[in-house]
């Protein structure tokens, strides 16, 4: 190996090195560009110095020496090119636009330059990494102090947001994924044009690819106040990470993170003193809060709103904008479970139907600027062991990503199954029908009244009946009945002081085994398991 001293922004003294290296090995095999640096500072800040320096290392270097190199690799009809870009070559951060600006030409540039050359046995690839564990931010983080000034506007936001950068690089990726990306592309002639690695890369590029423009940059741009540290920053070198926010003896306060869109929150506390939590970053959300003991209250900054929650009952929340606190009441004990989904997990299962309760929540999440309570419910038995499945995953060791967002999907399911969505396009005597129906079967589904008598009470006829029923709750009445005599078990279950027998008797079921195999169908559950609970 021969280090040799270069100024990349003289094309002569390139082009002097590139010829003696050419001339003493008769080849140059592969080119990586991997010069560059970054500028934080505000764009009203940069000189015009400063924005020129950028460029001319970041992007123009490439085009210098590639000028130089592209005549040789032609003449020897070989030849690999390596440019070095980064996850801020695809997105935008704040404060580093003139980076991010040099990387996104980086990416074009590498594109262009592929195309070009293809039919000339050149290959052109990047490498596009996250945050990787390097000396980046000793010798190659350079900052605007006017950003940093004490009367600069960008003052809290820069003093804020340096730290994260350089705690991510510190906490960064190994830099030997880079060297194994470069090997691949280089031994591998059917390796990708673009190589993703490390941390960030792998996280926020599908999180943009799956968000609208305007939704992505919300998703950045959340809250200068808090430096636009936005709820991706809180995910590490993995997809499931949990932090211990407090750790006594018998109570604790836990957050967990999956996928960068899912955030629960696991709180237990003893003769607590009332404490109050603000709630920010967590925009476009459905929030399940279930309140085992205690209580608490969650106050909307937005439109200046108090919802009590109290003991026993399970609360489903959507906001597209969520300015809020959350308020812990001062009790003898405390436990209180909070389930945040991010509208882009709930955008993977869209049926395209309005009247299906992830595409209502998920429509809800974009089109309810305050804190929306979508419903009130008591706390049930599979929710009891539900909540307690995804508490197991905390310790797992094995794929606890995967599967801690597949038993929060089974959650999710139970929870949002439990809602009554009505399409807006059903005439008005069916769903009047529908109603009447419903009202009769909640006040009696152990001894539901025949079809023919249900039709006399809704003054209409059976046929009538049926099909409006069907078309309103989408699904027939039996099932409906069904439905109703599950639920009602499942909150019997929960009070534990009944045997399967009594719950199947009270709610309508003679035999304890069919009742049993019931329950099993529709919540994948036996009944003894939720006793146990």
């Amino acid at each position: 190996m021969h280090p040799i001293k270069l100024d990349l922004t003289n094309f002569e003294q390139l082009d002097n090195c590139i010829s003696a290296i050419y001339k003493e090995h008769k080849q140059i095999d592969v080119l990586i560009n991997n010069a560059g640096y970054g500028l934080i500072s505000a764009v009203e800040d940069a000189t015009e110095e400063q924005m020129k320096n950028q460029f001319d290392i970041n992007v123009f270097s490439i085009f210098r020496i590639c000028k130089i190199v592209i005549p040789l690799m032609k003449h020897q009809k070989s030849g690999v090119i390596i440019n070095m870009s980064s996850f801020l070559g695809k997105i935008a951060l704040p404060l580093m636009s003139f980076y991010s600006a040099s990387k996104f030409a980086v990416e074009g540039l590498t594109d262009a330059f592929r195309y070009e050359l293809k039919d000339l046995n050149i290959r052109v690839h990047s490498v596009v990494p996250g945050f990787i564990k390097t000396d980046f931010t000793k010798t190659d983080l350079v900052t605007n102090q006017t950003t940093f000034d004490t009367n600069s506007n960008y003052k809290d936001a820069a003093l804020n947001f340096k730290p994260q950068i350089v705690d991510n690089i510190a906490n960064g990726s190994d830099p030997i994924i880079v060297a194994k990306a470069i090997l691949e592309i280089i031994n591998n002639e059917a390796s990708k044009s673009k190589i993703n690695v490390g941390q960030k890369d792998n996280k926020i590029i599908p999180i943009k690819n799956e968000l609208s423009d305007e939704d992505f940059e919300n998703f950045i741009i959340e809250d200068k106040t808090s430096s636009w540290k936005s709820l991706f920053y809180n995910i590490s070198n993995t997809r499931y990470k949990v932090s211990q926010i407090l750790e006594n003896k018998n109570e604790h306060i836990k957050r967990v993170d999956i996928s960068s869109g899912i955030i629960s929150y696991d709180i237990k506390l003893i003769d607590n003193l009332t404490k109050t939590v603000d709630i920010k970053n967590l925009d476009k959300m459905i929030t399940i809060i279930i309140v085992k003991k205690g209580s608490a209250t969650i106050f909307d900054k937005e439109n200046l709103n108090e919802i009590v929650l109290k003991e026993d009952e399970i609360y489903l929340f959507a906001s597209s904008k969520q300015n809020s606190s959350l308020t812990v009441i001062k009790s003898k004990q405390t436990e209180i479970f909070v389930l945040a989904i991010s509208d882009f997990i709930l955008k993977r299962y869209l049926s395209g139907h309005s009247n299906e309760p992830i595409d209502f929540l998920y429509h809800k999440t974009h089109n309810s600027p305050y804190i929306n309570l979508i419903n009130t419910q008591p706390i049930d038995a599979l929710t009891i062991y539900l909540v307690k499945r995804i508490k197991d995953t905390y310790n797992n060791k094995t794929m606890n990503s995967i599967l801690g967002e597949h038993r929060i999907i089974e959650l999710m399911l139970h929870r949002f199954s439990l809602l009554d969505i009505v399409d807006k396009k059903i005439q008005k005597d069916e769903l009047n029908i529908a109603i009447k129906a419903k009202k009769h079967l909640l006040n009696d589904f152990v001894s539901p009244p025949k079809i023919e008598q249900l039709a006399h009470l809704c003054t209409t006829n059976k046929t009538k009946l049926n099909q409006s029923f069907k078309k309103v709750y989408k699904t027939t009445i039996s099932n409906y009945i069904k439905k109703l005599r599950l639920e009602k078990a499942n909150l019997l279950l929960r009070e534990q002081y009944l045997t399967i027998g009594e719950i199947s008797k009270k709610v309508g079921y003679q035999h304890q085994g069919n009742f049993s195999k019931l329950f099993f169908e529709a919540y994948g559950v036996y009944p003894k398991e939720l006793l146990k609970q």
